[in-house]
C-alpha cells in the first residue's frame, strides 16, 4: 500500500473543516466496513450519511503521485470528508479486510487509465497553431497596450499628488477595456496603482492626505512598472504578430504579464525542466489580491544542492475559491521527479504534476529549519519587478 500518514491526509484535505469532519466520521463509527484490494492499491468502504443509502467511497493509489478519490455523495469537494475519513481510518490502524474490487469501481479505474493514455498520446502530437486566430488575438492585445499607454500617460500628467478616489474610479472603468483585450495582467497592474488611493476596505473612499503621502513611494514604483509593461509589451507583441511561429518568450515573465497562461507542456517543450529535484519550503503565505480578484497561496522553496529560491503559486478566484483546494505549509523535503520552471527573472514560479505530498523524506535537522525564515525574507525583497 502507498505509504501515507496523518500529515499526508491533512495535506490532501481541501480545507480544515473537511479534515475535521473526516476524523469525526471515524470517531463516530460511521463506516460500515473497511476493505483493501489484493494488490493493496485501493481502499474502499461504505459510510453512513444523512440519506437512506450509505455512500460508497474509495481512495485509489494505482497512480501514487496522483491518487483518485471517488464517492457517491453529492459533495463537490475532492477528496470529500468520506474519502478523508477512509484514509484517516487506514493510518489510524483500523482493520481493513482484503476483498475483490467491486465491478463498478473496477470499470471506473479502467476508464481512467484509458483517459490517461489518451492524454499522453495527445501530448505527443505536434501542436497546431491557428495563425489567423493568433494574429487576431495579438492585434487586440496591441490595441489594449495602446489604451494602457494612454492611461499611463494621463496618470503621469495628472501627478500622484492629485489622485483621489473619484479619479481612481474613472481609471478603473477605462481599464475594463484591458480585460476585453486579453490583458488581465495589465489590468491588474493598473489596479495595483489605483487601489493605493482607495479606502482601507478596497472601496473607492476618499483618503486623508497623510494616507496618500504614505503611498507615494509605492505609487512611483507602480507607474514605473506600467511604463515598462507598455514598452516591453508592445515590442514583444509586434514580434509575435510579424512571426506567428515565434514561441512565447522564455527569458522573462512578459508573456504571463500580458495574459499568456503557460501550460506545463509548453514549459517542457521549452526545455525549462529539472529532473530529480529535492525541495524545502522556507515560507508560506496566503493573501487576498484585490487587483486580481483572487486569493493567492504562495510557497517559497529552496532547491537542495544549488540553493536556488523559487515560488509556487496557487490562484483561487473569488467565484470559485470554495471549490479549489488551498495550498498549505509543507515541513518535509519534497522529492520531485520532474520540476517545471516558469519563465521569469528572480525567484521564478515552479510547478510539478505529481501530488507533492506523495514523495518526501524528513528534513535533515532543526537547525536548517531555523535558517528558513531569514532566507525567505531576503527572497521576498528580491522578488519584486516585472
Amino acid at each position: 500500500m502507498h505509504a501515507i500518514d496523518e500529515s499526508y491526509v491533512d495535506a490532501a484535505a481541501p480545507n480544515s473543516d473537511a479534515a475535521k469532519n473526516g476524523r469525526g466520521l471515524v470517531l463516530k463509527n460511521k463506516f460500515l466496513n473497511f476493505s483493501i484490494s489484493d494488490d493493496e492499491t485501493i481502499l474502499f468502504a461504505e459510510c453512513q450519511g444523512s440519506g437512506k443509502d450509505a455512500y460508497r467511497c474509495s481512495c485509489d493509489f494505482a497512480r501514487p503521485e496522483q491518487p483518485t478519490h471517488r464517492c457517491s455523495c453529492p459533495s463537490r469537494q475532492f477528496p470529500c470528508k468520506h474519502c478523508l475519513g477512509l484514509m484517516y481510518a487506514y493510518v489510524q490502524g483500523k482493520k481493513f479486510a482484503t476483498a475483490a474490487v467491486p465491478e463498478e469501481l473496477q470499470a471506473k479505474r479502467e476508464k481512467l487509465q484509458t483517459r490517461v493514455e489518451k492524454k499522453q498520446a495527445d501530448a505527443d502530437k505536434p501542436k497546431q497553431v491557428n495563425k489567423g486566430a493568433l494574429a487576431k488575438k495579438i492585434q487586440a492585445q496591441l490595441d489594449g497596450i495602446e489604451v494602457l499607454r494612454r492611461l499611463n500617460h494621463d496618470l503621469v500628467r495628472l501627478g500622484i499628488g492629485n489622485m483621489n478616489a473619484k479619479l481612481s474610479r474613472e481609471m478603473e472603468e477605462q481599464a475594463k477595456q484591458l480585460a476585453n483585450a486579453y490583458l488581465p495582467g495589465a489590468q491588474a497592474a493598473l489596479h495595483n496603482y489605483t487601489k493605493l488611493f482607495a479606502g482601507n476596505d478596497g472601496k473607492f473612499a476618499e483618503q486623508s492626505a497623510k494616507q496618500r503621502e504614505r503611498n507615494y513611494s509605492e505609487a512611483l514604483d507602480q507607474l514605473s512598472r506600467l511604463h515598462s509593461l507598455v514598452k516591453q509589451g508592445k515590442a514583444y507583441l509586434q514580434k509575435r504578430l510579424d512571426d506567428p511561429e515565434l514561441a512565447p518568450a522564455t527569458d522573462s515573465a512578459i508573456a504571463a504579464w500580458l495574459g499568456h497562461a503557460w501550460q506545463l507542456r509548453e514549459v517542457k517543450d521549452a526545455g525549462l525542466v529539472e529532473n530529480d529535484v529535492e525541495l524545502v519550503q522556507l515560507a508560506f503565505n496566503s493573501h487576498d489580491d484585490v487587483a486580481r480578484q483572487e486569493f493567492i497561496d504562495t510557497g517559497v522553496w529552496m532547491t537542495l544542492g544549488n540553493g536556488r529560491i523559487r515560488l509556487t503559486q496557487n490562484f483561487r478566484p473569488y467565484k470559485a475559491a470554495k471549490f479549489i483546494k488551498s495550498d498549505d505549509s509543507f515541513f518535509q523535503v519534497a522529492q520531485v521527479k520532474e520540476l517545471c520552471v516558469y519563465p521569469g527573472g528572480v525567484n521564478p514560479r515552479i510547478r510539478w504534476e505529481e501530488c507533492w505530498a506523495g514523495r518526501w523524506r524528513p528534513r535533515i535537522s532543526r537547525r536548517f529549519a531555523d535558517m528558513a525564515e531569514p532566507i525567505s525574507r531576503r527572497s521576498r525583497r528580491r522578488s519584486r519587478g516585472i
